[in-house]
């Protein structure tokens, strides 16, 4: 498997909990990149953090599925309850690979639906998820995967004809 600069953030946040500057810089470094082309991934991406995460990062998704699912009123009945909470940091984001499951959100990483987060912050036991119907189609969760699957297409070539 080729690996990419989001293998190494992925790594690197993995490692710390968030990338701090100087991994950033060391990573730039190793790789022969510019730091403002790292710092342009890292900002493309919702999932890399520069800062330290709080004990609680809750994610709700926002697309489609969820939505259509009233993802939007249980969103903010989650916000609404939790806000305040010093100890809990909430992101609104696209697809987090749940769509089954909709509407979708995850606790620290641990995908879940949207009406059980608030017992998971509490400490309240959840049912976990059920497995994807079919694995081999399922849509790919983690950035690795994400990045494993595009750098494995082959992308046809555009012709540039002229009329």
């Amino acid at each position: 498997m080729r690996r990419t600069l989001i293998h190494d953030l992925d790594d690197l946040q993995h490692e710390h909990g968030y990338l701090r500057r100087e991994d950033l810089e060391g990573l730039a470094r190793r790789s022969r990149r510019p730091l403002y082309e790292i710092q342009g991934l890292v900002s493309f991406y919702p999932h890399f953090r520069t800062e330290p995460p709080k004990p609680y990062e809750v994610t709700l998704c926002r697309d489609m599925s969820c939505w259509l699912q009233d993802g939007t009123a249980q969103a903010e009945s989650v916000e609404a309850t939790l806000s305040g909470r010093e100890d809990v940091g909430i992101r609104r984001v696209s697809c987090i690979g749940r769509c089954d499951c909709a509407p979708a959100a995850s606790v620290n990483e641990r995908a879940c639906r949207m009406q059980d987060v608030v017992d998971l912050v509490e400490g309240r036991e959840v049912p976990p998820l059920p497995a994807p119907d079919q694995p081999s189609r399922r849509i790919p969760t983690t950035l690795p995967q994400i990045a494993t699957r595009c750098s494995a297409r082959r992308w046809p070539a555009r012709s540039r004809r002229r009329r």
